[in-house]
């Protein structure tokens, strides 16, 4: 009995571990998701389009981290071989911003910051449109712009780590005011395009880092 008693005991011991195991390896995996989650610099636009940023400071390398005096960058680029056709807004209808502290208290805006995410314009009909604000990318040729420095935009007074969120936007072809994205892949139908959309990309989150 004295046995059985003891071998009980143990086995109830090494159930607890398992469990303990279990639980961190859990929690791990759930730190791992989040963290995921809360730094994205790389979204899916529109089907075979990916948009990301970069740091142009340091070579123009993707990051998910920049310092507050880093001109960042966005870059679009196709999936495949074809080309994907897309225009762009002037720069202050080009993006949506965001910057939070540690405490998750939104940080102002500078003046320069305070003229961007303006409403977008989309042109009215084919003659309305800029000649030279079309462009296209693949695998193999990425569409690169320099988007601003963090401390252009807001006012960051004190050092620490921060949370910016980005989402950009762009204007493509449209029917019933939908994106056509069979036109975005074919370069004769986007050219010949009346009718536009707006298509916002899904929020890109990163660090920036003031020191």
């Amino acid at each position: 009995m004295a046995t059985k008693t003891k071998s009980h005991k143990t086995m109830k011991i090494i159930n607890r571990l398992l469990t303990i195991i279990m639980m961190a390896s859990l929690s791990s995996q759930a730190e791992t998701v989040s963290n995921h989650i809360s730094e994205t610099n790389y979204v899916t636009m529109a089907p075979k389009l990916i948009l990301y940023l970069t740091d142009a400071t340091a070579g123009g390398h993707s990051a998910t981290q920049f310092n507050s005096d880093s001109m960042i960058s966005r870059a679009l680029i196709g999936t495949d071989t074809n080309y994907v056709w897309f225009r762009f807004f002037p720069s202050n209808q080009s993006f949506e911003l965001k910057l939070t502290d540690a405490k998750g208290h939104i940080v102002q805006k500078t003046e320069k910051g305070l003229t961007m995410g303006k409403p977008t314009i989309l042109p009215k009909n084919r003659l309305q449109v800029p000649e030279s604000n079309g462009t296209f990318v693949s695998e193999d040729m990425a569409d690169f712009r320099r988007f601003f420095r963090p401390d252009e935009m807001f006012v960051i007074t004190n050092k620490g780590v921060y949370d910016m969120e980005v989402r950009y936007r762009i204007y493509v072809p449209a029917t019933n005011d939908v994106p056509d994205f069979s036109a975005m892949i074919d370069g004769h139908k986007f050219l010949d395009s009346k009718h536009f959309a707006v298509l916002t990309s899904p929020t890109l989150r990163v660090k920036v880092i003031k020191e």
